[in-house]
């Protein structure tokens, strides 16, 4: 009997320590890429919200500092935390009938994304909605 000049021992192993980086780098892409999707889908939820909040007055500065409101209140409770944000208000036809147009745009870190703290760089996110002011809407 002969020994195999070549033996198998410990393959697995260095096997494992090539793979096992690829495998966690791909996990978390996956999960990077799930969160921005989320954070997206929190955006736009939050300018729906505040086009609605602002379509419901009749004075375009309490439309505004409602759908303000109703951004900031949106995104805090879909646990998104912006850098900067913004909330902008077009209320030149806050009419019945007319429309209201809102855009929320908000900066966020992209390692809160991915849930490692290693990058400052930031992901913009951004949404625009245009609602109908409502056509029975109350006096104030």
């Amino acid at each position: 009997m002969s020994r195999a000049r070549w033996s198998d021992r410990g393959s697995a192993a260095v096997e494992m320590a090539i793979v096992a980086p690829v495998l966690l780098l791909m996990l978390m892409l996956v999960i990077y890429a799930g969160r921005a999707t989320d954070a997206q889908q929190q955006v736009q939820s939050a300018a729906h919200a505040a086009a609605r909040a602002a379509s419901q007055h009749n004075d375009p500065g309490t439309a505004v500092a409602a759908a303000r409101a109703a951004a900031r209140r949106n995104l805090s409770d879909g646990g998104i935390t912006c850098l900067n944000s913004r909330v902008t208000v077009a209320t030149g036809n806050l009419v019945p009938n007319g429309t209201v147009t809102v855009t929320v745009e908000c900066n966020v870190r992209a390692g809160d994304l991915a849930m490692l703290r290693v990058t400052s760089a930031e992901r913009h996110f951004q949404a625009t909605v245009t609602e109908v002011v409502d056509r029975y809407r109350g006096e104030g």
